[in-house]
Formats: C-alpha cells, sequence, structure tokens
C-alpha cells in the first residue's frame, strides 16, 4: 500500500483479455490514482501477490484452475484485511451470497455498459478507504497502546473510558 494515501494499486485477476483491457482502461481513467496490475490466472494473482503490497484485490469468478473464492480464500491466508472484489457473470445469486458470506468485501455483477464499470470503481475506492481508515485506527491504537507515557481518554462526565499500560504501571491502578 502506498503511505501517500494518493496512489491506489489494485491487482486484477481476469482471464478474459478483451473485458480486461476494458475495465483496466476504464478504471484509470474515472481515477488518476488507480494504477492496475492485471494477470490472467489466480496462480498468476498469487504469485503478484507475494512480491509486491496491493491495496485492492479485483478477480473475476469463473477462472480456468481455481475460481476467484478459492483466490479468495488463499488471499485470506495471506492477509486478513486486503479488501477483495469478487467480479461474477453467473447469474445466480448463491454466488454472491457465499462470496459475501465468505467475507469478500464486495460483489459485482458483469454487465455490458459503463454502468458495471462505474459500479466496480465505485466499489473499490470505497472497499480501499475502509480499508485505510481501519488500518491508521489499529496503528493509532498500538501506538497508544505502546506508547511510554500515561494515556487515559474519559467522557464529557469525566468517568475513565480507556487507559493504556503505562497508566497502570505509573498509577498503580488497573485498567478494570
Amino acid at each position: 500500500m502506498s503511505d501517500t494515501g494518493d496512489e491506489i494499486d489494485v491487482l486484477y485477476v481476469e482471464d478474459d483479455r478483451n473485458f480486461a483491457e476494458v475495465t483496466v482502461s476504464y478504471l484509470e481513467d474515472v481515477d488518476e490514482r488507480l494504477t492496475v496490475d492485471t494477470v490472467e490466472s489466480a496462480s498468476e494473482g498469487l504469485e503478484r501477490l507475494a512480491g509486491r503490497e496491493y491495496d485492492c484485490v479485483v478477480s473475476d469468478y469463473q477462472m480456468p484452475g481455481m475460481d476467484g473464492l478459492a483466490l479468495f480464500e488463499r488471499v485470506r491466508d495471506r492477509d486478513d484485511d486486503l479488501p477483495f472484489v469478487l467480479v461474477t457473470g453467473v447469474k445466480d445469486e448463491s454466488i454472491a451470497s457465499e462470496a459475501l458470506a465468505r467475507g469478500v468485501t464486495d460483489v459485482v455483477r458483469k454487465r455490458p455498459g459503463s454502468e458495471m464499470l462505474e459500479l466496480l470503481a465505485n466499489r473499490v475506492e470505497n472497499a480501499i478507504e475502509r480499508y485505510r481508515a481501519t488500518r491508521q485506527c489499529r496503528q493509532f491504537r498500538s501506538a497508544v497502546e505502546h506508547a511510554g507515557h500515561v494515556v487515559l481518554i474519559t467522557d464529557a462526565d469525566g468517568r475513565i473510558e480507556y487507559v493504556n499500560d503505562a497508566f497502570e504501571a505509573v498509577t498503580g491502578y488497573s485498567a478494570a
């Protein structure tokens, strides 16, 4: 993930070259922050993920060798939080339901025309914003928890809602 917050690196796994080219062109045109790397198989996607970090994975559902849900499971083995958007041409809603139940960030149905591409771009951007906000909150919480100084948070009435370990060490009071 880029540290600037401006660049967005997306890995797109799609075995249909023509569809991939149209999608990548649209995504990169609609948001200049987006850089989309495309691979044609799940195994190539896993290799690419092993070599660099991405802000989001977008994957076709139906691919030879390994489908998009199997790829999702493998991605989750490496990173519990990386946004993963599944794109499917299958009209059966049970695929989307199963994908969301397993933890896929979002599902977009393949359709001809720019409406689907607009929806995909929106879903990718929203997923990345949530991912970055969550990551930033975790980093902040970790910094507060490991700070060498006392940190306490109170409500408007002055009741303590949170203390870090340094508070307990310095004051002798437990967090409870």
